[in-house]
């Protein structure tokens, strides 16, 4: 049952992995479907009250994140990546050779990047320095403003967290972290976005291996505790204005449960959200007073939902 400041956001039983335009005005999604040869995604495009924005689909494939202009969207198909604006136009469509993950758009060298062969690959072959001794993750996120790119593994509960600075041309090792790994969120079928930094690029979260939802400097050198839950908890994203982060905690049960969380400093752990037989893959923020989430359940019906975060 749902509590009374939950809402259904958008009527689609197919519907998971929000992510909302930076300027707040849009929610693109990942329709998911399924045949012989794998997952299927088509990309949808909704205003901020769930309402959509085009007839059809944008693009095959999946959505991983938004420009920061909030006209294109960074999305993939297989191995072509691709940018997509609102009319379902594309440019800066690259072929990625044995991607390692989901890619992502650098827009200080305004082009796309992903990992290969453990390191980070431009379309032109070039590539950033690998971390000393060690391979980039497979996921990556650049932060707003476009001088850090994070890097995590998503093959495992636990990896380590590294950001370079394109500035210094170095990259920092933040530590080992929980990733947004969960048994039964149906990884076969998609990887979820990962958006772990503050609007102002100036912070990151991420969950210690202790259950610690931290805000950090990129260099890991200022850290503060917003929330420590007492069940695992995964996929901190920051509120626009980062005062906040928004979290889901999991409880070990048959069939899995999960709710979503908010962290306030000074504040502790706010409960926003029913305990329902269903997990939560990915959130997202409408500004600082609402939360989009998805619902997953055990037949793989997958619905967006609203919530809205108290002052």
């Amino acid at each position: 049952m749902a509590r009374a400041d939950e809402t259904l956001f958008v009527k689609d039983d197919h519907a998971c992995s929000p992510i909302a335009s930076p300027d707040g005005s849009k929610v693109v999604y990942t329709r998911i479907g399924t045949s012989e040869e794998g997952p299927q995604g088509e990309v949808m495009v909704v205003d901020s009250r769930g309402a959509p924005l085009a007839k059809k689909r944008l693009a095959e494939g999946f959505a991983v994140a938004w420009t920061e202009d909030s006209e294109r969207i960074v999305c993939h198909c297989g191995s072509i990546a691709r940018l997509v604006a609102l009319d379902g136009s594309s440019d800066h469509e690259a072929g990625m050779l044995r991607p390692g993950g989901p890619p992502a758009f650098l827009s200080t060298l305004d082009e796309l990047v992903w990992k290969q062969d453990g390191r980070v690959i431009r379309p032109d072959g070039a590539g950033l320095p690998s971390p000393a001794g060690h391979e980039a993750g497979n996921l990556l996120a650049p932060s707003p403003g476009g001088r850090y790119l994070a890097s995590l593994y998503d093959t495992a509960d636990w990896s380590p967290l590294r950001v370079y600075d394109f500035e210094k041309k170095t990259w920092r090792d933040l530590g080992v972290v929980q990733t947004n790994l969960v048994e039964g969120l149906h990884w076969d079928r998609m990887v979820p976005p990962w958006s772990p930094w503050t609007q102002d690029g100036s912070h990151i979260a991420f969950v210690t291996t202790a259950n610690d939802v931290v805000l950090a400097t990129p260099d890991g050198a200022e850290r503060v505790v917003v929330a420590h839950p007492e069940k695992r908890a995964t996929t901190p994203v920051p509120s626009p204005g980062g005062t906040m982060v928004a979290f889901v905690v999991h409880e070990e049960s048959r069939p899995p449960r999960s709710w979503v969380a908010v962290g306030m400093p000074d504040v502790g752990t706010v409960v926003l959200t029913s305990t329902v037989d269903m997990t939560t893959n990915a959130l997202t923020w409408l500004g600082d007073d609402a939360i989009v989430f998805d619902r997953l359940d055990e037949y793989r019906t997958t619905q967006l939902w609203r919530v809205r975060v108290p002052r």
